[in-house]
């Protein structure tokens, strides 16, 4: 899995890589992190992982935008989801 990256989503050499962020899979398609949906926090490399999930289902994976950021790429609305 890719690392989380700002603005333009190419890394830049002094772009740092997103630690402490949490992604999701938006098992209930509530568009929100609920109880039940599995979710991972990114390590010091940005870098996170899902285990023990069903083979591909047409999972959602969203992330928690911390204060001060937004998605900007790629370019799907509010949802942040991929």
């Amino acid at each position: 899995v890719a690392p989380l990256f700002d603005d333009d989503g190419v890394r830049e050499l002094s772009e740092t890589f997103l630690a402490g962020w949490t992604v999701y899979i938006d098992a209930d398609g509530s568009n929100t992190l609920t109880a039940g949906d599995p979710t991972a926090v990114s390590g010091a490399n940005g870098e996170y992982s899902f285990t023990n999930l069903a083979p591909f289902a047409g999972y959602t994976l969203r992330v928690n935008v911390q204060s001060g950021w937004h998605i900007t790429f790629p370019s799907i609305g509010d949802n942040h989801e991929w």
